[in-house]
């Protein structure tokens, strides 16, 4: 659109008289505001495709976590892992 188009556009936008306001048209609107439903999702799969970007993400840190002890304290110790959980289970089994 050329300047001069838009700046007449403009110019008969600017002499236009505005629609006249609802005189109870801020209470009408702090009204509704007040009523917004606070319900929250409708269902369980809801809830849980609200929730899933965190729980995907705190998973991830969860297994990283363990992934990331393991390997430490595996380089500590002479001794494998599965080793280390068949010793565990005798003595857990074998009191």
């Amino acid at each position: 659109m050329k300047d001069d188009k838009l700046n007449q556009l403009f110019s008969l936008a600017r002499r236009e008289t505005a629609p006249p306001v609802p005189p109870e048209f801020a209470a009408n609107i702090m009204a509704r505001l007040s009523r917004q439903d606070t319900t929250g999702p409708a269902s369980i799969s809801d809830q849980l495709n609200l929730w899933f970007p965190r729980l995907a993400v705190a998973s991830a840190m969860a297994i990283f976590l363990c992934l990331g002890l393991e390997f430490a304290l595996s380089s500590f110790s002479s001794a494998d892992f599965s080793e280390q959980v068949a010793q565990v289970s005798l003595q857990w089994l074998l009191p």
